[in-house]
């Protein structure tokens, strides 16, 4: 440290300075890293919306073309004549989720995924569409398609990082509208594409009882976690209950009474004979308010996320200016501290200098109560008291030669008398 003996006090200064500021520069540098990935994390959530939502549409034409063509195949006409209108909205949507997922820069893994599903579509359409299969392969077949469209909807999640997200409101309502109620929709689709089919040839068997039971169970089971999840997001955020809630009583009565109804007209009866349109309609209702509610809370989500993502960039904005203005004050304080000490120290060494040239006259300005302002009082002080040892000894050096002068003149005078008397 030897090297600090032979720097200027400004020099120092502005050492610490740049000390000062590399410290407030290293966490100042990660908390803006962190704010900026949560504001692009949430933007990126927000990014993948428009595709889960026509993913779901694709979900719930698909499901919806299931029963009717459950129905048609099973010899219903009425069935039979809706399903082609139900047919072209299919097309349309998986026309517009294929746009929506190149517009989101899905992965080629996904895109791959993707494209096997089309396929398989119009393989399948084609099949219904010629009778070479029958009701129940209809519906196998349709309900495989469905789990594969939940599983695309998985990686939709995954890809935007929905799946992930870190605030409790954002992640239970992800998990209970888009990843639950899906869930729960196709269930109650499986039990449309069945129990159309009975009813549109009046029989039921054992097994197909012990299948829409299964189903019918597996509904309420996922009823009861996607409330559950519903609940826990509304309790972190009020707002979401007020937009959500009623949304929400409506479809958990709207799935009990579908339930009630399956029980009564197909479970219960030997011999159905309930009307087939009657029973898909009242299915389809059913499934159309769980979707009427995803996509409010697909809403509340965007909300959410575009909130956080504005949050983060209004402190980002409100963090920088602050530290902008405490940079220009912090620069401004030390310039003014760094006067505050140079100055008086240069001074000092004015002082010095010319009191070490023996000018006791030059001046000590002294002004304020710091340590500095008591150095130059205590220069002063020292000059004042040199002035007075000077000023006595000039006194004394006169006394002296004014005495020598008056001994000399005695001498001369003594020297005088001496040779007139002699």
């Amino acid at each position: 440290m030897q090297f600090l003996n032979h720097m200027r006090l400004s020099a120092k200064f502005l050492l610490l300075g740049i000390l000062a500021l590399l410290m407030v520069a290293l966490p100042t540098g990660l908390y803006f890293q962190n704010a900026w990935g949560s504001a692009a994390f949430a933007r990126q959530e927000a990014s993948g919306r428009d595709a889960v939502v026509a993913l779901n549409r694709t979900i719930q034409t698909l499901q919806s073309h299931r029963g009717l063509a459950a129905g048609a195949l099973g010899g219903n006409e009425s069935l039979a004549q809706r399903r082609p209108a139900m047919r072209d909205q299919v097309v349309k949507n998986i026309e517009q989720l294929d746009a929506e997922l190149k517009t989101f820069g899905a992965s080629e893994e996904t895109l791959r995924f993707w494209n096997e599903f089309r396929q398989q579509w119009a393989v399948l359409e084609q099949a219904v569409a010629s009778k070479s299969i029958d009701s129940l392969e209809s519906t196998q077949w349709h309900t495989r398609m469905v789990r594969q469209a939940l599983v695309l909807n998985d990686r939709v999640l995954a890809e935007t990082g929905m799946s992930l997200d870190p605030d409790a409101d954002a992640y239970f309502m992800i998990q209970a509208a888009l990843v639950l109620t899906p869930r729960l929709g196709e269930t109650l689709g499986v039990q449309r594409a069945m129990g159309t089919g009975f009813l549109a040839q009046g029989v039921i068997s054992g097994e197909g009882k012990g299948r829409l039971g299964a189903e019918a169970l597996m509904a309420q089971h996922l009823l009861e976690d996607m409330l559950r999840n519903l609940q826990r997001a509304t309790d972190a955020n009020p707002a979401m209950r007020t937009a959500l809630e009623e949304k929400a009583r409506a479809a958990q009565a709207q799935v009990t009474k579908a339930l009630e109804l399956a029980d009564k007209e197909l479970l219960k009866v030997d011999s159905p004979t309930y009307s087939a349109p009657a029973y898909f309609d009242e299915f389809s209702k059913t499934i159309d308010m769980l979707y009427a509610f995803n996509n409010a809370a697909l809403d509340q989500l965007r909300d959410a996320l575009q909130d956080r993502a504005d949050g983060w960039s209004q402190r980002l904005l409100l963090v920088g200016a602050t530290l902008a203005l405490g940079l220009v004050a912090a620069v401004v304080l030390a310039l003014a501290v760094i006067r505050s000490i140079v100055g008086p120290v240069n001074t000092a060494v004015r002082v010095a200098a010319a009191v070490a040239q023996g000018d006791l006259t030059v001046e000590v300005p002294v002004q304020g109560s710091d340590e500095l302002s008591r150095l130059m009082g205590e220069m002063a002080r020292m000059r004042e008291s040199l002035s007075k040892v000077v000023s006595q000894v000039r006194r004394s050096s006169e006394s002296v030669a004014m005495a020598s002068s008056e001994i000399a003149q005695g001498n001369q005078d003594l020297s005088a008398r001496t040779e007139s008397q002699a």
